[in-house]
């Protein structure tokens, strides 16, 4: 699988997806790219992935016309610590779940 990480998302996810052939925007030189162009530029790449944790993304672009799947993390804070224990359902999303031209929300459940 190969999967692009948005810059918003932090630096130590790239690691805890070193199971799968995982690039940031910085490793791709894509930096400031925006949304349309950057889903365009990852379609032409082959990508099979892209997480992010921009919410809207799936309302201002049509993902639906995209041969990749999106992961949309959930977190109250974009942090590592906010992140990681949400590790197991995004490995689990990109290995059982994720389809391409859809959107999978990954987000920390409350209790209470």
């Amino acid at each position: 699988m190969k999967v692009l990480l948005d810059e918003s998302v932090p630096k130590q996810l790239k690691a805890a997806l070193n199971m799968f052939e995982t690039y940031t925007l910085n490793n791709m030189n894509w930096l400031g790219t925006k949304n349309g162009k950057l889903l365009a530029k990852a379609e032409e790449a082959n990508f099979d992935v892209f997480i992010t944790v921009d919410k809207n993304l799936q309302h201002q672009q049509n993902i639906a016309s995209f041969s990749f799947g999106v992961i949309v993390i959930n977190v109250l804070y974009v942090k590592w610590e906010y992140i990681e224990p949400l590790m197991l359902e995004i490995i689990d999303t990109i290995y059982n779940k994720i389809e391409r031209g859809k959107v999978v929300t990954i987000e920390k459940k409350l209790i209470g």
